[in-house]
């Protein structure tokens, strides 16, 4: 975690940062950090940090606004509160990939849909909470989406 926290406060600047897998090092607070240090954040990973707590992600939403690719797959303890806080603070997200984080449902899918305009890859592989409802809203909102699921029901992928 320090290293980490090194890092942040001596490259401000860094646009792309991938912690991705990181689980011994990168914590909430390391995350904080790095939100309150490089504002000109465009792309993180945080594939795999399963310890991420929501005020990580608040704190990084509010921090890094220019973020374009945010990658939280397997984050399990993120809820609606902070994808819901990302959409409202990062509008201009590209990229947002939240595959295998439980916790998300369709309140969170209409606030991305409702607030994230750009939106073209949307990975929600995992996510049992999302019904139909939510991917119909998300469709509607931002048709130029291609988003990822497994639909249960019917054993596919789209």
């Amino acid at each position: 975690e320090r290293c980490i926290v090194a890092l942040a406060q001596l490259a401000p600047r860094v646009k792309t940062l991938s912690l991705a897998g990181c689980t011994g090092g990168a914590t909430t607070m390391s995350v904080i950090q790095i939100s309150r240090s490089c504002e000109l954040l465009t792309s993180i990973d945080l594939t795999g940090l399963a310890g991420l707590q929501d005020a990580a992600l608040w704190q990084l939403s509010r921090g890094c606004r220019w973020l374009k690719k945010l990658s939280l797959s397997w984050c399990t303890l993120l809820t609606d509160v902070s994808f819901a806080q990302v959409a409202r603070n990062c509008p201009l997200i590209v990229e947002l990939h939240v595959r295998g984080c439980d916790k998300l449902s369709d309140g969170a899918l209409v606030q991305i849909a409702n607030n994230c305009a750009y939106l073209r890859v949307l990975d929600i592989r995992g996510c049992h909470l999302v019904s139909q409802s939510g991917l119909d809203a998300l469709a509607m909102m931002v048709p130029s989406c291609r988003v990822l699921f497994i639909d249960a029901s019917a054993g596919k992928q789209s």
